[in-house]
Formats: C-alpha cells, structure tokens, sequence
C-alpha cells in the first residue's frame, strides 16, 4: 500500500485526526506509515473502512480494494472514475476558498497593542527611534522558507496554502515578501547567510524570517533531511553577524515538529536541553558586543523572538 496518498484522502474525509496525519507524515518508514494508518482506520467509526476503501481506489490501488472488501468488486469499478473526479473536484474547491481577507486597516486596536510603541522612547540614537516609532514602508523583508518535497517523495500537504497566506498577510502588513521553495539544510543556511547581509536591512524596521519543514529538536530539515539548528539560524541575524539589525525586533516563526511523536519529557533528550539552555541565553545579561557603527553595548542575541508550533521533543 502507497500510504502518502491514502492517508490524504483519510484526512480529508476526516478519519484521520490533524495530528495523527500530521505524524504519518513525519513518519520516515513506509512500514511504519501504514501501520498507523491500520491501526487507526478500525477504531474510527462504522465508516471509516469505507472511507479507507475508497482511499484505495482514489490512489489507483484498486487491486488491493478488492482483496479487502470482493463483494464490492462488481460495483465499484463503475463508481472509480467518477468518485476521482468529484474528490479532485472537493479538494480544488477547498483551495479556492477565500478565507485569506484580513481588515482593511489591519492589524485593528482589537488584536494590536499599540500602547508597546510608547516602550521605544528609551532608544538613544534618534533615527534608530524614529525608524522604529514611524516605520517607513515597506516595514522590512519577511523570508518564508517552505519545504514541501523531501528526498524519498515524501511532501507536505497543505504546506504550499500556508506559505501563500503568510505571504498574502506580510505583504498587507506592508513587507517585502521572499518566498523560497524547497531548500537543502546548506541552501537554507546560504540563502539566509545573503539576508542577513542585505543592505536594506539598514533601512528596515525589523526582520521576519519563517520556516516551513519537517524538524526535529531545536533544528529543522532540509529537503535533503539534513539538519540545520535553530541556533544556527538565529545566530546569523545576531548582533554580532548582523550589524544592519542591531536594536531592530528579528522574529523567527518555526512550523516543524520538534522531535518524538510522542510525548517525553524534554530533560531526558541532550538536544532538548541543549536547545532550551540557547533559548536561556536569549534572557541573560551577558553576551554583550560592540557595534562597528556605533559606542553602544549591545547583546548579541537582543531584540530576537522565536515562535514555534510545538515544544521541544514533541511532534506535531
């Protein structure tokens, strides 16, 4: 049984649970996939195994829908073009749906605290203030990373509608927006080696970066399964690798699994602890460092925020 396309249409129909989808996918054996798949389908309801039998049929594995349920041979050959094309169909109308519209003056007070701007009169260089309190357009760049294709035929579903209203929503946040598509852990590091190096971001009030992908703790994939750490990424925007976004808020948005698909506690993985005594830092005092440009200490892991969907060791 090919798992990729069975569990999509599961999903779909809504056997599979968001998570437990999101597992198989992370799940790198074949094996292991359709394990889940089998375990899961009998304890979902009276008709789950029809749905699954569909599923066969939708992915051009009729042969195998037949051995599972023969009495419905007869019919179901008649019934197979016709159940592709209304499922085609459903899935191209869901992509289609315009739930990307955002208010016209977004954000609005409502979600917004705007009160945070008053905070930034404490800035001592005066342009450095003004840049911050009035931000000239566009705000700064927001780089958006989606990994949809790994190694092995292995892809993300749904991953290309989430980068398309990142995209829709930083572009209405007055950002220039650069999306990459399918990177190698050392294309992620290359492609954000030249951000960090942009002569623009002098101009910029700050920088977002986000990354779409497979992950594991504190790190995220390429689509070669490699590795890149999340403190690898943040570093290259730190204070002492960027100079053009010292004093300026550098905000990481990670989407990946951190680990595990099921839960452990975080102290019992050296990466886990690894990966929250670099977060730690990101509140100490030291790490102090001196800008070319300017007479004022600053720390070199200031203004920086990550945000990611899961904690460490936890899969999605």
């Amino acid at each position: 049984m090919e798992p990729g396309p069975v569990a999509d249409y599961l999903y779909q129909e809504g056997v599979l649970t968001y998570p437990v989808f999101e597992r198989i996918k992370e799940t790198r054996s074949r094996s292991e996939k359709v394990d889940t798949i089998l375990d899961v389908v009998p304890r979902s309801g009276p008709e789950a195994f029809e749905h699954f039998y569909n599923a066969l049929i939708v992915a051009g594995q009729q042969f195998l829908a037949d051995l599972i349920w023969p009495d419905r041979v007869s019919q179901t050959h008649a019934e197979t073009a016709s159940r592709r094309s209304m499922h085609a169909q459903a899935s191209q109308k869901r992509d289609d749906e315009d739930d990307d519209k955002l208010p016209e003056n977004f954000p609005t007070p409502e979600i917004a605290d705007f009160s945070v701007i008053n905070s930034l009169k404490d800035v001592q260089d005066p342009e450095l203030r003004d840049l911050l309190t009035n931000p000239k357009e566009p705000k700064g760049r927001a780089v958006i990373i989606n990994n949809v294709k790994f190694d092995g035929d292995e892809r993300r579903v749904g991953s290309d509608k989430d980068a398309t209203r990142l995209e829709l929503l930083f572009e209405k946040l007055k950002y220039n927006v650069v999306v990459h598509s399918n990177l190698t852990a050392e294309e992620m590091r290359g492609k954000l080696k030249e951000e960090s190096e942009n002569l623009e971001n002098a101009a910029h009030h700050s920088f977002i970066l986000i990354i779409l992908s497979h992950g594991a703790n504190g790190a995220v994939y390429g689509t070669d399964w490699k590795e890149l750490s999340i403190p690898a990424i943040t570093d290259i925007f730190n204070g002492n690798n960027c100079s053009f976004l010292v004093h300026k808020p550098k905000l990481f948005f990670i989407q990946a699994c951190q680990g595990a698909n099921v839960a452990k506690k975080s102290e019992d993985t050296e990466a886990d602890f690894k990966f929250l005594e670099y977060l730690s830092k990101l509140e100490e005092v030291g790490n102090a460092v001196e800008t070319d440009d300017s007479d004022v200490s600053v720390r070199a892991m200031a203004d920086i925020l990550i945000a990611r969907t899961t904690v460490p060791g936890i899969g999605i």
